[in-house]
């Protein structure tokens, strides 16, 4: 029993320190490129709001589709090689994007990043319950508290990175993206040495008939056609923001504080917000969806009337930010819950796999739209509105549709 309990130790306590320092390392260098992609299409590249639109849905969709494989794929290939495909396929990515000069090699890019962020969180969960494997104390207490560190971390670096690219973007973009080769590529090669061995588990089986049980619940899809608005109302921090940045007149460095802004309200909120978590599940979705839908109404008034003139200028675009997170912390948890109300003891991962594949097609789709609306009213007093009042739309509506669905809803009837 000795022996077991090194064992396992070892790799408990040399990789968490890994696990955690590349989840930081992983999540700002996103941060430290991404939110500066739109502007550079804008600005560089000359391409219009529609393909701007495309481009973004583009991206989100490729990472929905990838969510609904990725458990699959790490329990075929292990947590490390998938954690380490990640970051090749993020490499490759952003170093498309280092030489994107036309629209072929930015959208391989946009793809190749949408794909390497879907593949780290299934990659670290399995490494963190190898950690544990083989000691229940240990599984049950050590990796929570190492869970709780590894999204710590990313949340310092979804801080620390858009920072970075606050003071560094006067380099230019291609050079943001080298240096999220850099980061990616020196990660790969040092959890290569550092992590240990994998273990391999079998491939998950397949229950039979798990899709046909989500397909016949037309209650689940039509909440899941409602939750989709969600993701296209959360995606507008990487369209519509640094967009409406640019056309009040905004620098475009200053789009980098508002992504740290995001994040750190984000870790904040959440704590302020537990105080709802005793409501029905469908006041709280209520509740996010009229928050979201608020946000873009606010918008619609400041961009009529607003100028970006000093520091003050930004405080309109800082309260997007809050709203939009009030909204996402309200809803993403919720639905989580509620997953299992509608899955009734069956199996829950086509379930989520439903709602990435609507939340994506959804940004897919609405994106181009909202790209092009933005592009065409921005030179109107009169319409320069007009797409923040669609944007608004999409959410009423769902908090209409989620009230009409769950007029009492079982709070834990499960």
């Amino acid at each position: 029993m000795k022996t077991q309990n090194k064992i396992v130790s070892i790799p408990l306590y040399a990789s968490s320190r890994d696990l955690i320092m590349s989840q930081s390392l992983f999540s700002g260098a996103f941060y430290l490129v991404i939110p500066f992609l739109v502007l550079f299409m804008h600005d560089s590249l000359r391409l219009s709001g529609e393909v701007i639109g495309f481009v973004v849905g583009l991206r989100f969709f490729a990472q929905q589709l990838m969510y609904m494989k990725n458990d699959q794929l790490a329990h075929t290939i292990g947590g490390k090689n998938l954690l380490l495909l990640g970051c090749l396929t993020q490499a490759s990515g952003f170093l498309c994007l280092a030489f994107a000069n036309q629209p072929n090699l930015l959208i391989a890019g946009v793809l190749l990043t949408g794909i390497g962020g879907a593949l780290f969180a299934p990659a670290k969960s399995l490494l963190m319950n190898e950690a544990g494997e083989g000691d229940h104390k240990l599984k049950s207490d050590k990796v929570v508290e190492l869970g709780n560190s590894v999204a710590i971390a990313g949340e310092l670096g979804a801080i620390v990175g858009p920072l970075l690219g606050f003071w560094l973007i006067g380099l230019g973009f291609h050079t943001l993206a080298w240096g999220g080769v850099f980061v990616f590529v020196a990660a790969m090669i040092w959890l290569a040495q550092k992590l240990p061995a994998s273990f391999y588990y079998p491939a998950l089986p397949k229950q039979k008939g798990a899709w046909q049980n989500v397909l016949q619940n037309r209650r689940f899809l039509v909440f899941a056609l409602a939750y989709s608005s969600y993701l296209l109302s959360y995606s507008q921090l990487f369209l519509a923001l640094p967009l409406t940045l640019r056309h009040l007149g905004g620098e475009s460095e200053y789009i980098g504080l508002l992504f740290a802004f995001s994040v750190l309200i984000s870790m904040l909120v959440q704590k302020g917000l537990r105080s709802f978590t005793n409501r029905k599940e469908s006041q709280l979705l209520v509740m996010g969806f009229s928050t979201l839908s608020l946000a873009f109404i606010y918008m619609a008034f400041i961009a009529i009337r607003h100028q970006t003139t000093g520091w003050h200028g930004y405080l309109p675009l800082l309260m997007f930010v809050f709203l939009i997170n009030c909204g996402q912390i309200l809803v993403v948890p919720t639905t989580q819950r509620l997953v299992n109300y509608f899955a009734n003891g069956n199996d829950t991962a086509p379930y989520y796999q439903a709602l990435a594949l609507s939340g994506g097609f959804a940004v897919l789709v609405g994106s181009p739209i909202i790209g092009e609306l933005m592009e065409a009213t921005r030179h109107s007093l009169t319409l320069a509105g007009l797409p923040w009042f669609v944007m608004a739309l999409f959410p009423a509506l769902s908090a209409m549709a989620i009230g009409l669905m769950f007029p009492t809803t079982p709070a834990r009837a499960y």
